[in-house]
């Protein structure tokens, strides 16, 4: 097998925790009990150490432990985004309540059933794309939850046929998706600072919609938007001056992931108007914003064709329970502030990532019970952490041939398109993109999305004094799949095979 590299993004490789869970009632910037244990940062080496090469210098050894000292709280964006210095950009309406106040007193069963259909969706989004997109040397990560935020607001701007099949995609009716989508947002959206303004965790979503200077769409199409999906709605003229509104929204995607995307979008001068979702995702590794040591030695990381090179593995804290190990992978996370959590999934030997990394081992491993933290029979208490690379990768996909081949979503895309709520114009979807981006390094996780459409016309824990504590050290030192969650939200999902 060659080496590759894939990533999925419904949060940057991040998956979220199990698909049925039901959300904690506690506050959502510490939904959270993944803490690290205490101790964890400067405990000896517990794992295997059968990968393990010689030892590091004395320096080396300097710098491991000097880098955990370092302060680096990023800076992450200043919400929301401002566009009045933007030539030839409108704003011609904006969202309220962009505090995205969320209580769990407003958690209805229709709300729980939401959430795990999408989340049930991101893991076949995910599935569909390790299947389609795993190539031979190729690395690439998506965001399965940018997708289905811009998805939504194609399901609110179609009517029958069109929004139906979108519908059957997510395996909800539109009473729900509707009722939902807002809370949901409220829910994800996390900004997230010190008392001196410094960013712990940022998960900052924006809503779109860019609207050619010619075309008039229907105000209540356009009102439902902004006041149900927090959807921005910006004028800019595509037929007339074409480069400017191209630059115009590209410098709006910069602005709104940090730097990390600037796409050349080559929107058409008959571009009616654009549907868009960013997502822009940054967390530390803990509230003090110190870098998380190195390993105190290399280890070598096989690659997927075989080859190996010493690496040096990031030494990340212990958190409750043990390793995932089945017939065909072993599994296991590591935490973020804001209570994300970034999965490694590890082929087993024999088997090939392409094989292991997909809808059933998503499924299993966000699921409730997946990883035992304790054993009441032998009277053990398990924690592990987990030595990882730095990485980094990036993914392009156009999204109309996978959504109709793999989601049977044709109408939105055809001459029989249905977008009566917003114009009674003849139009569909020509060109629909998604990027994104994931950077994982000793200072935390940072990573971005945008996914756009474009139209034209035609229980309870158990007492654990009496436990004996067992401690492991789940070593990455292989091709891996990766998922980075909130909760059981997937914010990003995808494979690393090579990180050279």
């Amino acid at each position: 097998m060659k080496t590759k590299k894939l990533i999925l993004l419904p949060l940057l490789s991040l998956v979220i925790t199990s698909c049925a869970q039901e959300p904690s009632p506690i506050n959502k910037s510490i939904r959270s009990s993944d803490a690290p244990l205490s101790g964890s940062k400067t405990s000896v080496d517990g794992g295997n150490n059968a990968n393990k090469s010689s030892s590091l210098t004395d320096e080396d050894i300097a710098d491991i432990y000097s880098s955990s000292s370092s302060s680096n709280t990023p800076v992450g964006i200043n919400y929301p985004i401002t566009v009045n210095d933007l030539d030839g950009v409108e704003e011609l309406r904006s969202p309220s309540n962009l505090n995205h106040d969320f209580s769990y007193l407003d958690v209805s069963q229709s709300f729980i059933t939401f959430r795990n259909k999408m989340q049930y969706f991101s893991n076949k989004l995910s599935d569909y794309f390790v299947k389609t997109y795993f190539e031979d040397d190729k690395n690439f990560v998506l965001s399965p939850l940018s997708i289905e935020m811009c998805l939504g607001l194609a399901i609110r701007s179609a009517e029958g046929e069109t929004r139906d099949e979108i519908l059957a995609a997510f395996d909800m009716d539109y009473e729900t998706f509707n009722a939902n989508y807002k809370l949901y947002f409220d829910y994800l959206f996390e900004d997230y600072k010190h008392s001196n303004g410094d960013i712990i965790s940022q998960l900052l979503l924006t809503n779109s919609i860019w609207i050619d200077d010619g075309i008039a769409l229907k105000n209540s199409g356009l009102d439902a938007l902004r006041d149900d999906y927090y959807c921005y709605s910006y004028d800019v003229d595509f037929f007339g001056d074409n480069a400017n509104a191209n630059e115009a929204i590209s410098e709006f995607i910069s602005r709104s992931t940090n730097g990390l995307l600037k796409p050349d979008l080559n929107l058409s001068p008959t571009t009616l108007f654009v549907l868009m979702n960013t997502l822009y995702f940054k967390s530390i590794w803990n509230d003090s914003g110190s870098n998380l040591p190195y390993a105190p030695t290399e280890y070598k990381f096989t690659n997927s064709d075989g080859s190996e090179s010493n690496k040096r593995l990031l030494n990340g804290d212990y958190y409750q329970g043990k390793p995932i190990v089945t017939d065909d992978y072993s599994c296991f996370y590591t935490g973020l502030c804001g209570g994300y959590r970034l999965y490694f999934v590890k082929p087993n030997e024999g088997k090939e990532l392409k094989e292991v990394f997909n809808e059933d081992t998503m499924n299993y491993v966000l699921s409730n019970g997946s990883i035992v933290t304790f054993d009441d029979e032998k009277r053990e208490e398990y924690s592990t952490r987990c030595y990882f690379p730095e990485f980094s990768t990036n993914g392009e996909f156009d999204l109309i041939d996978a959504l109709k081949e793999g989601f049977g979503i044709e109408s939105l895309f055809n001459y029989t398109c249905n977008m009566s709520p917003l114009t009674d114009g003849h139009v569909c979807v020509d060109k629909s993109k998604h990027l994104a981006k994931l950077d994982v390094t000793k200072k935390g996780v940072e990573g971005a999305a945008v996914t756009y459409m474009a139209t034209r016309s035609i229980g309870e824990m158990p007492d654990i004094r009496q436990y004996t504590k067992i401690k492991y050290t789940f070593v990455v030192d292989k091709e891996f799949g990766f998922i980075l969650t909130s909760g059981n939200d997937v914010l990003f999902s995808g494979v690393v095979n090579n990180i050279d």
